[in-house]
């Protein structure tokens, strides 16, 4: 994905783990019934739309940040 200037932006998969395995197995299984009791959080964050098997990153380890327009002060807010 491109935004101005040709900056690109990366775009993830974002699939939870837990809603994975529910689909994947169901609520009832033993997959789902280790993941709760594990409470093993983690997130796919391989490209949107990849293909193959998902790769989980813990969501502990999952840090989100995003670039302040130059010329803002911190005290100000980044309209979005």
């Amino acid at each position: 994905m491109t935004q101005g200037k040709g900056k690109t932006i990366k775009v993830h998969c974002w699939k939870d783990k837990g809603d994975w395995i529910a689909e994947k197995h169901g609520v009832s299984s033993d997959e789902w019934i280790h993941f709760m009791m594990t409470g093993e959080s983690a997130t796919c964050m391989l490209e949107k739309d990849h293909q193959g098997e998902h790769q989980w990153t813990s969501d502990e380890d999952i840090t989100v940040s995003f670039p302040v327009n130059k010329g803002m002060s911190h005290e100000q807010e980044d309209p979005i």
